[in-house]
């Protein structure tokens, strides 16, 4: 069951994206790559508190209107070794390039969201 959720717009992504020189100083970006084109972006540095509402908003704020939240397929790891990280299944490449390209950066929960492109989680559903 997806959790109501209030989408961001890609005017707040915009606001609260850090500018490139400042993101390229932390600490998580060292030894970025962007990844290559896939429909699945790994995701990042999140702060403990963020919640799966918390990455529906900011995903789904690059999602079209007539496109629904159910079309996003996110894994958020909240224990174990993975912990903090999670994948975000798009619908196509091109959902899954423009937002990496909007959230990339952006301060969620006083962190600075890292996404990469080109990961794979087969066999992986939330």
């Amino acid at each position: 069951m997806i959790p109501t959720v209030t989408l961001w717009t890609l005017h707040e992504l915009e606001n609260k994206r850090l500018s490139e020189t400042h993101l390229a100083s932390e600490k998580a970006m060292k030894n970025y790559q962007r990844g290559e084109p896939s429909n699945t972006l790994y995701v990042k540095n999140l702060a403990r508190t963020v919640e799966l509402a918390d990455l529906l908003a900011v995903f789904g704020a690059v999602l079209p209107p007539e496109i629904g939240l159910e079309a996003l397929n996110i894994r958020h790891f909240t224990v174990g070794r993975m912990k903090c990280q999670a994948f975000v299944s798009f619908p196509t490449i091109d959902l899954a390039s423009t937002a990496l390209r909007h959230v990339h950066g952006v301060v969620l929960k006083d962190k600075p969201v890292v996404v990469v492109g080109g990961q794979h989680f087969d066999g992986m559903c939330i």
